[in-house]
């Protein structure tokens, strides 16, 4: 409406309101509403749509997730407490904060801190759901730091949340097949003054609607585009007049040619689809390895990729231990450790009080006192590793160091106690209540400094309140000697006795794994096999020999213990008579009478008493290292090599990538054709004011095609060209992929089949160990000689007893060693082979023995019941024969040892002839 503002003024308020009006406000009232939802409603969709995806693919039990959620469960860490969509702000740098206040003197946005500030970044509560002990630790075993791991490590998180990732870009190559909508409407209100406006002020209303249209995509290539265009006007100009306009069109083409047809069309949906499958299975993949790196510290494969491609294989072969079992591993050697300086203490007591008696010289006093000070300052450089290897653990498992931790024991350790831990503090009880007696008996003796040695004197002991005191003492420490060696009889010799019993009923079993090693060792060199075998270290006799020996060594140490009994009694009865009758006694008589009751028995005693409990450990550990077990393995590398083909995920997804790169050499050499489109269009527009009267007079259909000449097309040929080349690349990448895993197959099982021989002799290599330890200990308890005063032991004695030690110890800690990375490589085959399970916790479920045998009828069953027409592996190269080759020349193909054979030279290409598909995953039936 034009008005003259200086007359006829107009209120446009109370003016009427068209109908049509009211309907458009309407609608673009609807339209407002429908447009602002909160970012939190766009969160939870785009969940639901990437979970539907997901799930969609992990319907299949090989690799079945049982978690596929990005949020964290509020016992992790990670979890956030507060609203993903209106998180409060994290405390800030001051020196940046300014910043976010004032920018170049400029007031800045003032609304940042309107949703609170926290200087919290880990889940404040998460603490409060650690399954910590009553001192604060939190104790661990394999399968709580699995779970522990997977509910805190954020290289778990990332890898889930690469997962979600992939499947939205599957959710946006659907929605564009989806029927799309686009719509938008404007209202302006223009005035114009009356020298813009000719003369006369004007006043405009109008309101437009803006891309109202409908886009579908067809599996074709078609596209559809449907729109409506609606357009009212009020002008305010003398009198009132308004117009509507309407108009509804329409555009379909089709390509015919270039960028036409299901193969190219539908083309991202599919690598899409495919690219979340493999996802999924990588993800699965994931877990598997996940598990493994953290019981073993293997390292991890990769998760999920964004973009796909061909995998890589991750960690193939076999590995060093790291993980958990490398704590327990540490903390084993630290065990065996302690118990190797509880011996040496036992021994630089002995050899002290034979230095003392004159049988032996101080040097070597003096070599077994360095070597338990290094062996000492060696513990605690250990227990220092320990620590430290335990903090970067937790940081693994994504916890932090400070976190008190204590390892639980596992139950393939404990087989490696070979010495039970409870033999350690009653060894150093004893070295410590020998020391004390030593250092008493010396506080009340006399001073051999007072004497001329030239001038021999008859000792005396003058009685006194200190030598009542140590008297009393060393009685006291005697009466603790009878505690221990009760503890002895009614604890330790029951235990030892059940591990002689449990070697009896392992014998059978032991007897024949040791056959089978001499078996194994055939294929090795004939020098060490002769070497083992006739020299009796893997000979089946001396097994059969063992536990009648250990049960005579038993009988005699349990007289031996009965004795030390009544000994004991008779010192003590001893001891208190000297007491009682001490301060009557001369000082020579005095001193004779403690001579003959305490000086001379009582380290006797003590000395032979650790002796003995030395000797019944050893009697354990005899029987335990013959128990130690380990679960058999007995496939070939080529049987794993199947099944791994048939089973491990990663192959899969390799495959499917090999297929995507071939698929695109076709989608790309679409684009080196014509553009040919057929065009349909068409439009139809209103009649009158009424904005939806549409009638046929006033519209109007076209149809046509367009064609254009491929007469440009550089960039198209090269990326065809290329598309070839990286074809060819993956197919090398394939067949080097399938090469690798092979490698590490035949790696590990080569390990395997290796450790199992060597358990066995590391086995034997700690029963020479131990023989050594009782040959030196026999030798120091041997008594004095007749009418002989001078030095008895020669001064290989202290070498030799710690030479025994250190092989001991060494011997130990190499069976302990092999063992585990048999374990762990066990596991570590079962993840190559991809025939690991997995509990919903995320624990590997133990399959027990591996038996080729097994796995060759599973294959072979597979094979003939699988029945989906699948391509091939190789089949470009192993698709049967060509239909023709046109000869033109020859190759000649020499071959080491035989005639050179002549092969056709093709003249074209060769082109596969149709073969009958079977598994992708089976080597094709010979």
């Amino acid at each position: 409406m034009r008005i003259n503002p200086y007359r006829n003024q107009i209120n446009p308020r109370t003016l009427p309101i068209p109908s049509c009006w009211a309907a458009m406000a309407l609608l673009m009232s609807t339209l407002f509403v429908v447009g602002c939802h909160s970012p939190g409603f766009y969160r939870v969709q785009a969940d639901d749509d990437a979970y539907h995806l997901v799930a969609e693919k992990n319907n299949d039990p090989r690799w079945h997730l049982n978690r596929i959620s990005i949020d964290p469960n509020p016992q992790s860490r990670m979890f956030d407490p507060f609203s993903p969509d209106c998180p409060p702000m994290p405390m800030d740098d001051p020196a940046a904060n300014q910043f976010m206040h004032v920018v170049d003197h400029k007031p800045a946005y003032w609304g940042w801190e309107r949703e609170g500030v926290t200087d919290e970044v880990a889940n404040p509560n998460w603490m409060a759901y650690m399954p910590l002990n009553e001192e604060g630790e939190l104790v661990l075993n394999v399968d709580r730091a699995v779970e522990l791991a997977r509910l805190n490590s954020p290289t778990y998180q990332r890898e889930l949340e690469d997962l979600y990732l992939s499947a939205l870009d599957v959710s946006f190559e659907r929605f564009r097949f989806d029927a799309q909508f686009f719509g938008g409407y404007e209202v302006f209100y223009t005035a114009d003054g009356p020298v813009r406006g000719g003369g006369d002020s004007s006043s405009l209303l109008e309101t437009n609607t803006r891309n109202i249209q409908m886009e579908k995509l067809f599996a074709t290539g078609g596209q559809l585009v449907v729109g409506f265009a609606n357009s009212m006007m009020w002008e305010f100009a003398g009198p009132n007049t308004d117009s509507v306009n309407s108009l509804i069109d329409f555009s379909l083409v089709q390509p015919l040619l270039r960028g036409g047809g299901r193969k190219v069309v539908l083309e991202n949906l599919t690598l899409q689809e495919r690219n979340l499958l493999a996802s999924v299975r990588d993800m699965e993949r994931f877990n598997q390895s996940f598990y493994l790196d953290i019981v073993a510290g293997r390292g991890l494969t990769a998760g999920p990729r964004i973009g796909g491609g061909l995998p890589s294989t991750g960690p193939n072969g076999s590995f060093g231990v790291g993980g958990y079992y490398g704590l327990l591993q540490r903390q084993q050697t630290i065990r065996n450790q302690e118990s190797n300086i509880a011996s040496l203490r036992s021994s630089l007591a002995q050899l002290e009080a034979l230095f003392e008696a004159g049988r032996i010289d101080s040097f070597q006093v003096e070599l077994t006192r360095q070597s338990l000070f290094q062996t000492q300052s060696s513990l605690l450089s250990n227990k220092t590793q320990l620590a430290n290897s335990l903090d970067q653990f937790k940081i693994d498992m994504g916890l932090p160091p400070e976190l008190n931790v204590e390892l639980e024991r596992d139950p393939f350790f404990e087989q490696f106690n070979l010495i039970d831990p409870a033999f350690t503090p009653v060894t150093n009880k004893l070295n410590d209540i020998q020391i004390t007696v030593g250092n008493s008996i010396l506080e009340v003796l006399p001073d051999p400094e007072q004497f001329d040695p030239n001038q021999p004197v008859e000792p005396v002991l003058v009685w006194d309140e200190e030598v009542e005191a140590r008297l009393i003492a060393v009685q006291t420490l005697t009466q603790q000697l009878k505690v221990i060696l009760q503890l002895v009889q009614e604890d330790f010799f029951p235990l030892v006795e059940q591990d002689v019993l449990r070697l009896e009923e392992a014998l059978p079993a032991r007897i024949e794994n040791l056959q089978e090693i001499t078996e194994k060792l055939a294929g090795y060199s004939e020098n060490v096999q002769d070497e083992t075998v006739s020299g009796g270290v893997l000979s089946t006799r001396r097994l059969e020999e063992l536990p009648p020996q250990l049960r005579s060594v038993l009988s005699d140490l349990k007289v031996r213990i009965a004795r030390h009994d009544a000994i004991l009694d008779e010192i003590n009865t001893e001891v208190s008579q000297l007491i009682e009758d001490g301060p009557t006694l001369q000082p020579k008589q005095l001193y004779g009478q403690a001579k003959i009751a305490v000086f001379d028995p009582v380290p006797d005693e003590i000395t032979t008493l650790i002796s003995d409990v030395l000797g019944l450990s050893l009697v354990q550990a005899r029987a335990r290292a013959e128990t130690v077990s380990l679960v058999p393995v007995d496939i070939s590398s080529d049987t794993a090599l199947d099944v791994a083909r048939v089973y491990r995920l990663d192959w899969m997804n390799a495959q499917a990538a090999y297929v995507d790169s071939w698929r695109n050499i076709q989608v790309v050499a679409n684009d080196l054709m014509s553009d040919l489109d057929i065009v349909f269009t068409g439009e139809l527009g209103n009649i009158g004011d009424n904005p939806v009267k549409f009638n046929s007079d006033n519209g109007r259909l076209r149809a046509g095609l367009e064609w254009d000449a491929p007469l440009t097309r550089l960039v198209e040929r090269n990326n065809y060209r290329e598309a070839q080349i990286q074809y060819q690349r993956t197919r090398r990448d394939y067949y080097q992929y399938r090469d690798f895993i092979s490698q590490g197959l035949r790696d590990t099982i080569r390990t395997l089949d290796l450790n199992d021989i060597n358990f066995e002799l590391r086995r034997a290599a700690v029963q020479v160990a131990i023989s050594q330890v009782e040959r030196t200990q026999l030798r120091l308890q041997e008594p004095a000689k007749p009418n002989q005063t001078s030095q008895q032991f020669d001064s290989s004695t202290a070498r030799d007893l710690l030479n025994a030690l250190d092989s001991l110890l060494s011997a130990q800690n190499d069976f302990l060693s092999v063992g585990v990375n048999y374990e762990v490589l066990r596991r570590g085959l079962d993840v190559d082979m991809g025939t690991i399970q997995l509990d919903e916790r995320g624990v590997w479920v133990d399959p027990g023995p591996v038996e080729g045998s097994y796995w060759e009828e599973k294959l072979q069953e597979m094979q003939f019941e699988h029945d989906i027409p699948e391509l091939s592996e190789m089949s470009d190269l192993s698709s049967g024969v060509p239909e023709q080759i046109e000869s033109s020349g020859s190759l000649q193909l020499d071959v080491d040892g035989a005639e050179p054979i002549e092969l056709p030279r093709p003249a074209g290409d060769l082109k596969p002839t149709r073969v009958e598909a079977i598994d992708p995953r089976l080597e094709p039936p010979k």
